[in-house]
């Protein structure tokens, strides 16, 4: 991996509130749940970059892109998709609840 060996969540992307939005497109309702469980969308958002990190370093992922990594959130099963940027940034590109999956 590049100049860094530790993964950690993007700064960025939790500060840009249409980036929250956007990572959860037509499965918004998962994010309103969530945010309902964590106090808001941003504290839900959050969360969800951590267990993502945690799991993607569980699982010694450093680099490339990833594919429906699940992470549960208070119960909620959520499949993650995106990439680790050069410098060990996570980015999260979509977030979603398949049909089916409690």
């Amino acid at each position: 991996m590049g100049a860094s060996s530790k993964l950690v969540a993007s700064a960025e992307d939790l500060a840009n509130l249409n980036k929250i939005g956007d990572v959860f497109g037509q499965s918004k309702d998962v994010l309103w749940q969530l945010g309902s469980k964590y106090g808001s969308e941003r504290a839900a958002y959050k969360a969800l970059q951590d267990a993502v990190v945690r799991e993607l370093s569980r699982r010694g992922i450093t680099s490339g892109m990833f594919k429906d990594l699940e992470i549960v959130l208070r119960g909620q099963r959520i499949l993650v998709r995106g990439w680790i940027d050069p410098s060990g940034v996570v980015r999260i590109g979509t977030a979603f609840t398949p049909r089916g999956m409690p």
